[in-house]
């Protein structure tokens, strides 16, 4: 299990079942400086030719994170790196070849250099990567590993929804960009916003229905209604990131494509001596697994017991032009970082 809220929290492991993982405490940043014109010299411009040589090679080496924790600083950077070390590899999916590769290359000569490379594992199951090489010959990571098992292979990871070629060029925009809805740079707090207001917020960008707005506070009220019969208080804060976001100009289009992250925090705290404590790993869907229960030490409940998962969500957003109504969250999914217990 890999996601977090394109699926249902049934699966309550689903934040801690990420494969993707990071290595290194340094973060990408998304760069605003455009190509020169002489447009693709190897010394400077990655090609899309080089960005699929590079995916080539990394992608088996990814696929065996599970079995291979040892991998993770080898493949990864940023966040992904906290969650691969969290979880030991312990979750995930043996990817193996991804099938309709398509890549997007941003016009970017200056480092930290990145590019999208996204492909299908399965005919419901889509995948997109952020991929980055901090410096001049440094090893390209994994920055963002994003899936879909809800929506049509379509809109991702082959992004022909959004009008990509199988490979192509696109320009990066600055972190503040008049010309779109909402600026890049505060994507994340925007949504981290949204989500805590539980949609009735005032404020911009107004997001559009869909399994990670929508969806996602439907999911949040199920699970705190389930949790409060079970004598649990359920609380779920969001928090924006100062990681930078990855963001391209949509080709022939005013909107771009951003990539960003939020933090998250899920806490369950007991309401009495009585709140309910799994037996089995599939007991009580909507309260933390049991796995988690006996890693804290927790054989049963008594008042004020509380139990705290963290993670970082990782999201994919079609950001409109400025002046149009919705900006579009794609995919939400969250890779867990950490479990601790209180009182």
């Amino acid at each position: 299990m890999r996601g977090y809220r394109t699926v249902a929290w049934a699966a309550a492991c689903a934040i801690f079942g990420g494969l993707a993982a990071c290595g290194g405490s340094s973060h990408p940043v998304s760069g605003a400086t455009h190509a020169p014109a002489a447009r693709h010299p190897a010394d400077a411009q990655l090609t899309t030719a080089q960005a699929r040589s590079i995916f080539a090679a990394f992608l088996p080496r990814f696929s065996q994170l599970r079995t291979d924790p040892a991998l993770t600083a080898a493949l990864t950077t940023g966040p992904e790196t906290t969650s691969e070390t969290f979880l030991k590899g312990s979750g995930g999916f043996a990817l193996g070849a991804l099938t309709g590769q398509r890549f997007l290359v941003p016009e970017l000569t200056s480092y930290p250099r990145w590019f999208l490379a996204g492909g299908s594992a399965t005919d419901k199951q889509g995948f997109l990567f952020v991929m980055v090489q901090r410096s001049v010959g440094a090893p390209w990571r994994e920055a963002a590993e994003m899936y879909d098992v809800s929506l049509p292979p379509q809109i991702l990871p082959d992004l022909k929804s959004a009008g990509f070629a199988p490979s192509g060029y696109a320009d990066t925009l600055p972190s503040a960009d008049p010309a779109l809805n909402v600026d890049p740079s505060g994507l994340s707090a925007a949504y981290a916003r949204y989500l805590n207001d539980g949609g009735h917020g005032a404020g911009e960008p107004n997001f559009a229905t869909g399994s990670s707005t929508t969806g996602y506070l439907h999911q949040d009220q199920q699970t705190a209604a389930s949790a409060r019969a079970l004598g649990w208080h359920f609380s779920d804060d969001h928090q924006a990131s100062t990681l930078p976001a990855y963001s391209l100009q949509l080709p022939d289009s005013a909107g771009a494509l951003i990539v960003f992250y939020t933090n998250e925090t899920l806490s369950w705290t007991a309401r009495s001596s009585s709140a309910r404590v799994p037996r089995s790993a599939t007991e009580y869907p909507n309260l933390p697994p049991l796995q988690f229960f006996n890693e804290l030490g927790i054989k049963t409940a008594r008042p004020g017991l509380r139990v705290t998962a963290s993670s970082v969500n990782e999201c994919l957003a079609f950001v409109g032009p400025a002046g149009t109504e919705n900006d579009v969250v794609i995919v939400n999914n969250g890779k867990g970082t950490g479990i601790s217990k209180s009182g």
